[in-house]
């Protein structure tokens, strides 16, 4: 369900940070046609039913992104997954304020917020702040990307598709900046008109007070933040110690028998990386792949089973009940595992089903039998007769 609601409201601010960068990049041609553009890419999330899913949204997948930090037994990831993180979590620092001034003071006060009082703002009032939106820009579209990328990766058909998009992934955050500097600088150009910038202002309904009131709004939610994600990690480093001192259990791991420390109550995947042994996992450990799998050769009896996801995702490569996937399981006691995927699998393996003609991992028991003095009896009669006689061996073995 977590991973589901992630990738839910995921899209949802997707689809809002897409619009956003097209309308951005109308700026190219100019700022009224950037403003008008709004009424298209802007003005619905505006609404009520737009703004209950926007915000929504945005509560969800942050819940989960600080969730997910708690949940985090060992802090060794790859790097993209270090980058979709501190991407992800720098960003409410940095568009604190902008969502403060366009829906905050709209929502609150008679302001009328519009592409030209936000230009004014950043380009005009404060060309630092204009500055660091360009970065927050650059900020949620690659933790956009990333998570995109990570979900898509996996599914059947995107390699097609991956050089578009990629094209795509690079192009519009460009057209959406060039689009910010150009409306930047045109604004900056109409300032110089004595008035024009006071008109735009009174027009919007705005006054001082208002933007005391965004940037103190802004340095509360950015400390309260602050202190809540160190607060996560320190918890989290704090309870990951106390575990460790009072409860350990030894994983045996193969190939390369190498015999590591659990830690508790992180999943088997993060104990393996915590110790530095390479280990496949296309989608990150979010259950979404089953390049993780490990069969259990030990501790089987010790495990929760699996729930739904696992299952499912298990039921395409295996129907055996001792493979499971070290992303999901949570060892508390002694283990025995054996990797049954190459440590650097890629989203070709991800991606792999299995159908007629494709073999799939069985849990098999063979029987060899061997009869005394078979090549005499070959030598001594004819072909018919020596099969024969194996075919009745066959009947006793098993009669049915």
């Amino acid at each position: 369900m977590r991973n589901r609601l992630r990738l839910s409201s995921g899209l949802i601010l997707f689809a809002f940070v897409l619009g956003h960068f097209i309308n951005h990049a109308l700026g190219i041609i100019s700022l009224d046609v950037m403003d008008a553009a709004r009424e298209i890419f802007i003005d619905p999330w505006r609404t009520a039913p737009g703004t209950v899913i926007l915000i929504g949204a945005f509560v969800v997948h942050t819940v989960i992104a600080l969730w997910a930090l708690w949940d985090r037994r060992e802090l060794k990831r790859p790097v993209w997954e270090w980058a979709q993180l501190v991407l992800g979590l720098s960003a409410p620092l940095f568009l604190t304020a902008h969502v403060l001034a366009t829906r905050g003071l709209t929502e609150t006060t008679y302001f009328e917020s519009s592409y030209f009082t936000v230009m004014i703002a950043l380009w005009v009032g404060s060309p630092l702040r204009g500055f660091l939106q360009a970065i927050a820009l650059v900020i949620v579209w690659a933790h956009s990307i990333i998570g995109l990328h990570t979900w898509l990766r996996i599914k059947p058909g995107y390699e097609r598709f991956q050089p578009y998009g990629f094209a795509v992934a690079i192009a519009l955050p460009v057209l959406a900046l060039a689009g910010y500097v150009a409306a930047g600088m045109e604004v900056v150009a109409r300032a110089q008109t004595p008035g024009w910038t006071a008109a735009i202002s009174e027009q919007a309904g705005f006054e001082t007070g208002m933007a005391d009131w965004v940037y103190g709004g802004e340095a509360r939610v950015q400390i309260f933040f602050v202190i809540l994600v160190l607060a996560i990690v320190a918890g989290r480093v704090g309870m990951a110690a106390y575990r460790r001192k009072y409860k350990t259990a030894a994983l045996h791991y193969s190939p390369g028998d190498a015999l590591i420390e659990l830690r508790p109550g992180a999943t088997l995947l993060e104990s393996i990386r915590a110790s530095n042994i390479p280990h496949a996992s296309v989608c990150g450990g979010r259950g979404r792949c089953s390049t993780c799998r490990v069969r259990v050769n030990k501790g089987l009896e010790h495990l929760a089973p699996p729930d739904e996801m696992e299952s499912k995702v298990l039921a395409r490569v295996t129907s055996s009940p001792s493979v499971r996937l070290a992303c999901q399981i949570r060892p508390n006691q002694h283990v025995d595992v054996t990797a049954m995927v190459r440590p650097d699998a890629g989203p070709s393996e991800a991606r792999k089903r299995p159908s007629v003609g494709q073999g799939q991992e069985l849990d098999a028991v063979f029987l060899f039998v061997d009869l005394r003095g078979s090549t005499k009896l070959s030598e001594d009669r004819l072909p018919f007769d020596v099969v024969f006689v194996p075919n009745q061996l066959i009947l006793l073995i098993n009669p049915c």
